[in-house]
C-alpha cells in the first residue's frame, strides 16, 4: 500500500492570518483620514469643473439665443422680400378698382377685383404688414418720400396733405415709404 503524503505546507488552524486594525484603518480611506492638501486640491478641482460647466451652459444659452435671433431675422427678410413685389400688385388692384368705379364697369367684375384686393391685404396683415396712415401727420423722412410740396395758407408746414403711393410697415420697420405731398410756406414755393 501506498503511503499518504502529507502536504509540505500543512496549515495549522491557529496560524490563520489575523486582521490587523492598522491595515483596516488605512484601507478605509475617507475624508477624515485624507490629508488637508488633498482635500483642498479636490475641492479646487471640483470648483474648476463647476465653473467650466457654468461657462459651457452660458455659452450654449448664448448660442441658442443667437440662432433664434438669426432665424427670426432670416424669416423677416424673406417675408419682406416677398411683400415688396406684392405691394405693387396691391397698388395695381387699387388703380383697377378706381378705374372700374369711374367708368361704371360691370359690378360683378368690380366686386371680384375688390375681393382679391381684400384677400391680398388680409394675407399681408397676417404677416404683420400694415398700411401707414400718413395724411395729416407731420412729414417724417424715415417713413415718407416727398414727391411734391404745395403752399397751403393756414396750414402748418411739413404736414402730409396727400398720398400718391401708400406706405407699409411691419412692426416698427418701414417696408415701403409712402410717397406724399407735403405742405410748405408760400415763400419756399416761389
Amino acid at each position: 500500500m501506498k503511503e499518504k503524503k502529507e502536504p509540505k505546507h500543512k496549515k495549522d488552524p491557529g496560524t490563520e492570518p489575523v486582521a490587523d486594525d492598522r491595515v483596516d484603518a488605512q484601507t478605509d480611506v475617507g475624508e477624515e483620514t485624507m490629508p488637508d492638501d488633498r482635500k483642498d486640491s479636490g475641492t479646487a478641482e471640483l470648483d474648476a469643473c463647476r465653473n467650466q460647466l457654468y461657462r459651457l451652459q452660458a455659452d450654449f444659452d448664448n448660442y441658442r439665443k443667437r440662432m433664434i435671433k438669426e432665424q427670426s431675422g432670416t424669416y423677416q427678410r424673406a417675408v419682406d422680400s416677398i411683400a415688396k413685389p406684392l405691394l405693387d400688385v396691391v397698388d395695381d388692384l387699387e388703380r383697377a378698382i378706381r378705374a372700374a368705379r369711374d367708368v361704371s364697369a360691370d359690378k360683378g367684375l368690380l366686386s371680384g377685383v375688390e375681393m382679391i384686393h381684400r384677400r391680398l391685404l388680409n394675407v399681408l396683415e397676417k404677416e404683420g404688414i400694415l398700411p401707414m396712415q400718413c395724411i395729416g401727420e407731420p412729414f417724417d423722412p424715415d417713413c415718407h418720400e416727398a414727391v411734391q410740396r404745395i403752399s397751403t395758407p393756414g396750414q402748418p408746414e411739413n404736414i402730409v396733405l396727400a398720398e400718391t403711393q401708400r406706405g407699409y410697415r411691419r412692426d416698427d420697420r418701414v417696408i415701403r415709404a409712402a410717397k406724399v405731398v407735403v405742405s410748405a410756406r408760400e415763400e419756399e414755393i416761389d
